[in-house]
C-alpha cells in the first residue's frame, strides 16, 4: 500500500501516521490524510526498537532530508489532533496534543540540550533516546 502522494522537493513538510488496533493505518502528510490501509500484520511495540527513515530490512533505502521532530504516543490521534499540531505550518511542540500519553518525544537539533553527538535526548525524560546510524547527523539548519 503506497500513498500516490508526492511531496514536492526542498520543502518541509509534516507527516503523521496513526495505527488504530494494530492494523488501521492512516497516513497525513501537511495535515491532510493521503492514504488510508489496513495493514495485513498488526504493528506491535517490541523491546528491539524501530528504524525511522528506512525502507524495509533487506536492501534498505534510506530517507534523503532532514528530520526535525519525532513524537509518540500510547493513543490514536484525531484528524483534529493532526491539524492541530500542522499549524498552517507552523509546528506546535507536539508534547501538547494529549499530553498524558505521549510516550517519546525527540527534538532532532534542536540544540545542544537536545543532543549531541550519535544521541537524540528523549523530551520525556525517561531514558528512551534516538541513535542516530548509517550516516544520519545533526545539521545547522532548520528546514
Amino acid at each position: 500500500n503506497v500513498s500516490t502522494t508526492v511531496p514536492t522537493i526542498n520543502s518541509w513538510h509534516h507527516a503523521v501516521a496513526t495505527i488504530a488496533t494494530g492494523t488501521s493505518l492512516i497516513l497525513y502528510s501537511d495535515a491532510s490524510s493521503v492514504k488510508t490501509a489496513t495493514l495485513s500484520n498488526a504493528i506491535a511495540v517490541n523491546s528491539g526498537g524501530f528504524a525511522l527513515g528506512k525502507a524495509g530490512e533487506q536492501n534498505a533505502e534510506y530517507f534523503q532530508g532532514q528530520i526535525t521532530q519525532v513524537c509518540i504516543w500510547d493513543s490514536v490521534l484525531t484528524s483534529g489532533n493532526v491539524t492541530t499540531l500542522y499549524n498552517s505550518g507552523v509546528p506546535i511542540d507536539p508534547r501538547r496534543i494529549d499530553p498524558t500519553n505521549v510516550k517519546a518525544c525527540w527534538f532532532c537539533g534542536d540544540g545542544e540540550s537536545e543532543g549531541s553527538g550519535l544521541t537524540v535526548y528523549n523530551g520525556e525524560n525517561n531514558n528512551n533516546n534516538l541513535t542516530l546510524n548509517n550516516g544520519a547527523d545533526f545539521s545547522t539548519t532548520s528546514p
